[in-house]
This record gives C-alpha cells, structure tokens and sequence, in this order.
C-alpha cells in the first residue's frame, strides 16, 4: 500500500516488524525455505536487489491479522498515495545527499580550534551517552548513514556542528511516556519520582492512562491553535496586513506592493499546473512507451513544467519556500486538519443532523471541509509567500542582488517555521503551556535587522495608522518576545489562558456578542 523506498527496496508499509539483512541469515532462512517451503518460516518477505537476488527479508504481519486492518483499497487514491511516496523518497534522498556534502564543507571549513569545541562526532562516546540523541541516532536510516560515509569515509568520525545537531539528527517529541521507555535527559532519579506519582494515582495501568490522557490534551491544544490562527478571520487577516507593513519597513515601494495580487494569480496557477502534472504523470505511467499516447503526455508533462519555469515566482518554489506554512507556527497538516478529538467528535455530531441543520451547524463550527475554513486557510498558507516573492523581486530587480544571496535573505527574513524548537519548547507548545513562541522568539532577530538597516522605513512602518479592528498589525517589531516583555504582555501566552479564551475568536460568536 505504501510503495518501496527507491534506494533499497525496503517496503514502506507500516505493518511491516522489522527487518533481516544479516547476509549470513538471509542465506539461511533462503535455504529453510527452499528446503521445507513456507512451512516452519514466519511471515517473511523478500526484498531483491536490481540483480534479482534476495538480499533481506522482512517480517511481515499475519494475513489474518492483517485482514483486520482497515485499509484503502480505492485505485485512485491508492495510485496517489504510490506516487506520492515515491516524489516524497526522491526528494529526501536528494536532500540528504545535499546535507551531507554540506556537512562535510561546514567542518573542512572550520578552523583547528573550532573542530575541538564546535563539532561532535555521532559515532563518539559523547553522542552514545545523550539518551535522546542516541534514540535519534538509531532511527537515522542506513541510507542516510552511507551518504555520510561517502563524505567523512568509512569508519571514520562523522563531525556535526552541535549548534546544527537538532536540525541535522533530529529528535523523537517528548512525551509522558518516556518516564518508562528512559527517552529523556531526566535523572533516574526523577523518572523514577515521576512514575511512582503517575501510579499511586492512575494505578498500575498509569503508562496508558497518562498518555492517552496527554494526546487527548494535545488534541485540544491543536484545535484550540487551528481557531486562533485560522478560524478566528483576525489572526489571517493581520498576516495580510502584518506582510504589508513588513514590506514597507524593509523599503520596498508601494507600486512593487501592488503586485502582490499578480503574484497570487500567479500562485494560483502553479497549484493548478502542479495537479495538471502529476495527472499526465500518473497516466504516462499506464501509457505504452512509444505510442501516440506516450509521446502526447510527454509533450504535454513537458509544456506543463516549462510554464511553470517561467513564472517570476518560480526561483522561491525551486527554493523551496512555498512548502513553508509561516507566520502563526502551524504546520501544514495542522492547517490542513485538526488532529484533535474533540473537534473531530463535534464534527461527527453535526453529521448527524438532518442536511440543512448539519450544513449550518458545520459553517458555525468552522469545520474543516467547509469553503469558509479552506479560503482561510488558503490565506495562511499564502501570505507569507507572497510577502516573499514582493522582496524578491524588489532585491533583485531594483537593488541588483544575485538570485542566491536574495534567497538566502528571503529566508532569515520571514521567520523560519521549519527548525525544530527543542523537546522541552515543542512539549510545552504541545499541552498548551506556551503559545506560538516560534514567531515570539525567532522574529527578534527579524525585529533587529528591520531597524538596524531601515530605521527610517521601520518607523513609518509602526506608525502607520491602522483600523482598531485589527488590534496590533503583528509586525515582527512589536509581536517579539522581547517587545512583549517591556510591554508587560508576554506572561499571556504562558499557560492555558490564551487555549481556554479561543472559544471566543469563534467569528460568528463574536458577531452576536
């Protein structure tokens, strides 16, 4: 159902248990099987190399477990979900060949001093006593391993800057549950406090009530975050405004701005071609090589990718910056749906109204599928974007700076959704105790740059007028951890205060209050 990681065969199906690449195993369970059949042998499966040879076996579910298992068995979103894989498996590669070349430059770059303090290396003993890195370490997939040893040779240290450790290796989300599973930096001592108190309270089940009771919680959160950012109608339409004063402080003139609503149109119609192209690419799949057919669809992929290329926006979708959800800190499947149980149930209610109540009651909730929360959404997801595409062409075309020195700003100038916060940060975001700290915190230095380099700009920026409708415009100026703080406002968005008042950012229950 899942397809096949295109690098080494693997399947990617979720009910797949492991893996056998031992080579003097998979030659054994080879001859069991060849020796006795099926029989005796658990639920394996090959995996062949381009040679046709088995060189792993993977441990598969029981198909009568299996059968239990609810699975999509439409062809079309099946195909879809193939495909999809698969771009999503090339990318990555691509993406970690890139990291680490890149990896390797940072360190060969670095001065004698600096490779003592700055770095670590993955494979030391200093990287095997972090518990949460070596849990990181050991979820690195072997693929990614030898791109680095292509890079740092084989068997050899595997130098990482520690300032870049979160972003190259990653981590697992902190949870309640790593009391038990020992995934945190925590002493003994204190997992072992925190687990006696979870059971002296929940009972000797306390493992499974704490963390369903936690993404029970961490759902709310998430719908409590989606109503503010999203179906509050304010929060997208001071991003709007935010990104036009933004411009402003940054210089940028008001007949450049103007093109913002030809850049839209033109995003419109990279959404609309990127449908078109995997369209012909799913049915060049099932065309005969060598047809009328074939050749048609080529042409056609062809001519479909060759417009996009053409669209002045193009330089920032290579770049990457479309897939960037920015300005409230959600990510895209937080924006697409709400993972939370709570709205989820509501939603399931309403659907169980007769049509004509359950339509209503749907546009009142907001609900996901509703063309209301689609175009507020759609307005999230844009307006960061065109802000980017309005200065990119402002630093290109007016100032004459290269193409990759004005992406590389476009990127430190919008605040940079895709690093990760840290486990303890990304925690408390996740049960409610802090509330958009990506934007508070990395906008500081959005807010420094703005008035170091354009003062003046800045200034008429902040002081422009703006209707009492929209509260504060959200620059970066004045929404910043730091500005919240001299202003003594910053306490709230610490703790459930701000979760517990969304209810009330409900548009049509502010209309009738």
């Amino acid at each position: 159902m899942g397809g096949i990681q295109i690098r080494t065969g693997h399947s990617l199906n979720h009910n797949v248990a492991g893996r056998i690449t031992n080579e003097k195993t998979v030659r054994r369970i080879e001859a069991e099987i060849a020796r006795t059949g099926d029989k005796g042998v658990e639920n394996l499966m090959p995996v062949f190399n381009d040679a046709g040879q088995v060189v792993a076996y993977e441990r598969a579910i029981r198909q009568d477990m299996q059968a239990r298992v609810v699975a999509e068995y439409h062809y079309g979103k099946s195909l879809g979900m193939w495909r999809g894989r698969q771009v999503e498996e090339q990318a990555g590669e691509a993406f970690n060949v890139q990291l680490a070349k890149e990896l390797k430059k940072v360190y060969d770059s670095a001065s004698a001093v600096a490779k003592k303090t700055d770095f670590i290396d993955l494979r030391s003993a200093e990287a095997q006593k972090d518990p949460v890195l070596r849990d990181a370490l050991l979820l690195m997939p072997k693929e990614v391993v030898e791109m680095l040893e292509e890079q740092f040779g084989e068997d050899e240290p595997i130098w990482v800057e520690r300032s870049m450790l979160k972003d190259v290796v990653g981590y697992r989300a902190a949870t309640v549950g790593d009391m038990w599973t020992g995934n945190t930096r925590l002493s003994p001592a204190a997992t072992a406090v925190v687990k006696d108190v979870l059971v002296t309270f929940l009972g000797r089940d306390a493992y499974t009530k704490a963390v369903q009771g936690e993404r029970f919680l961490q759902g709310v959160v998430t719908d409590a975050r989606v109503l503010i950012a999203v179906k509050s109608v304010v929060v997208p339409a001071v991003n709007m405004l935010s990104n036009l004063l933004h411009l402003i402080s940054r210089g940028v003139p008001l007949h450049e701005i103007a093109k913002m609503p030809a850049k839209l149109n033109e995003l419109h119609q990279y959404v609309q071609s990127e449908s078109d192209r995997i369209r012909a690419e799913t049915e060049l799949t099932a065309a005969k090589p060598g047809s009328i057919e074939h050749r048609r669809l080529t042409n056609r992929l062809q001519a479909i990718q060759d417009g996009q290329r053409r669209l002045s926006i193009w330089p920032l979708i290579e770049a990457g910056e479309f897939s960037t959800v920015a300005e409230v800190g959600m990510t895209h499947e937080d924006l697409l749906l709400s993972r939370g149980r709570l709205s989820d149930y509501i939603e399931r209610q309403a659907d169980k109204l007769p049509t004509g109540a359950s339509t209503v009651a749907h546009n009142l909730m907001l609900s996901k599928h509703t063309a209301i929360f689609r175009g507020l959404q759609k307005s999230v997801q844009y307006g960061d974007f065109l802000g980017k595409a309005v200065l990119y062409d402002h630093l290109v075309k007016t100032k004459g700076m290269p193409s990759k020195k004005a992406l590389g700003q476009i990127t430190e100038e919008f605040v940079n959704y895709d690093r990760l916060p840290g486990r303890t940060r990304g925690y408390l975001e996740s049960i409610g105790m802090l509330w958009f700290y990506n934007f508070k915190l990395r906008s500081v230095k959005v807010a420094m740059s703005t008035i170091r380099n354009n003062p003046l700009h800045t200034f008429l920026a902040v002081n422009m007028p703006v209707p009492d409708f929209f509260g504060s415009a959200g620059l970066p100026v004045e929404d910043n951890a730091l500005s919240k703080l001299l202003g003594g406002s910053l306490g709230y968005s610490i703790g459930p205060g701000q979760g517990m008042g969304a209810i009330g950012l409900n548009p049509w229950y502010n209309l009738v209050n």
